[in-house]
């Protein structure tokens, strides 16, 4: 625990906060919070199914079946692929509980983490609760932002358990070709490592 540093987003807030007290009018790009209200519809059945007296309780932890299902319906229509709603489908609270949930499930004490650098803050956070070790890839303009999966030692590939994608990436806007995600299948393939594509702004 002693390595766990505070949060990025938590330093942000403190560095904003000290500039603001000074006088600074500060604009924020760091994080993708709405600054616009939802559209009246939207309020209006949000009002109307918060009156329901069923509206009020805890829903189960795997979400309606009728919102999986939706889910699974996009997935058939984008992607040609068919998912279990019931086995394949996890509603979460948002991206940070994910990222820690399938950290503590797949990784354990060891474990090498590949992450992108510059990177999510929550990716080397989850490592570092479930035990793991971080190796940084850095994502660079002469790879045009994509890791660089020849420089990766052969050690450091065989003890990796998790690598981590990211595009169209944050913070860089960078996207990835079909052509890197076959050669990354290949990669992880070979060492037996789970991908992990984090696809917030797809």
């Amino acid at each position: 625990m002693s390595e766990i540093k505070k949060h990025f987003f938590a330093q942000l807030d403190e560095t904003i906060a000290t500039l603001k007290t000074e006088g600074m009018e500060v604009i924020r790009l760091d994080i993708g919070s709405p600054d616009l209200p939802p559209h009246p519809s939207v309020i209006e059945t949000l009002g109307r199914a918060s009156a329901r007296g069923d509206s009020h309780g805890y829903q189960s932890h795997l979400g309606p079946l009728s919102y999986r299902e939706a889910w699974v319906g996009m997935y058939k229509d984008v992607f040609g692929v068919d998912i279990d709603p019931a086995r394949e489908i996890v509603p979460l609270l948002g991206t940070k509980e994910g990222i820690y949930h399938l950290s503590q499930a797949i990784i354990k004490s060891g474990d090498v983490v590949l992450i992108p650098d510059p990177y999510y803050p929550t990716y080397l956070r989850g490592t570092q609760l479930a035990g793991g070790e971080p190796y940084f890839m850095p994502l660079l303009a002469e790879n045009d932002y994509l890791p660089d999966l020849d420089a990766i030692p052969e050690e450091v590939a065989d003890k990796a358990k998790l690598l981590w994608v990211n595009y169209p990436n944050n913070p860089l806007g960078a996207t990835a070709p079909l052509s890197f995600y076959e050669k990354l299948v290949r990669f992880a393939e070979k060492h037996d490592i789970l991908i992990c594509s984090d696809i917030p702004y797809s």
